[in-house]
């Protein structure tokens, strides 16, 4: 399904918006007609890199992006286990993966509204990989790391 007119300038504007910054400027559009997604890399402050893929679905604005961590692949926990068999899980923060990448939570659909953007998944999506990094480096579980930075 190809997207409507008003999705289309909905489209447009999210474009221009990560285009002016600095931070989400290297996210490429793919697929722009149809079956969207945004792609690119996420540096942390620890000098990271996580390439992010934002998945639009057809009733977007209305329904919230999924977004992964298409590289490195596989994420592994602070005991090298591999993140994706967690599956979805409040604990980490993550719902059913794809394809081996993990998928962040970052808006239950409940607390979606089409007044968020790309550029709020982005931010959410940086703060879960700051966490992530987090957890990495001290082996302190994510939902502690995230509720501690709320």
């Amino acid at each position: 399904m190809a997207w409507s007119s008003s999705q289309r300038e909905r489209l447009f504007m999210e474009k221009n918006l990560l285009l002016e910054t600095k931070i989400f400027a290297n996210f490429e559009v793919y697929n722009p007609t149809e079956n969207t997604y945004w792609q690119g890399y996420l540096k942390t402050s620890r000098k990271k890199y996580y390439l992010i893929r934002v998945e639009i679905p057809t009733n977007y604005p209305f329904e919230p992006p999924a977004c992964y961590i298409v590289e490195p692949c596989p994420l592994t926990t602070y005991e090298g286990k591999n993140l994706y068999e967690f599956g979805a899980s409040s604990t980490w923060h993550t719902f059913s993966p794809k394809n081996n990448w993990v998928r962040m939570c970052l808006y239950r659909p409940e607390r979606w509204s089409a007044n968020n953007t790309i550029y709020k998944i982005l931010w959410k999506a940086r703060v879960w990989i700051e966490a992530y990094d987090e957890h990495k480096r001290t082996g302190k579980m994510m939902d502690a790391i995230v509720r501690e930075q709320a």
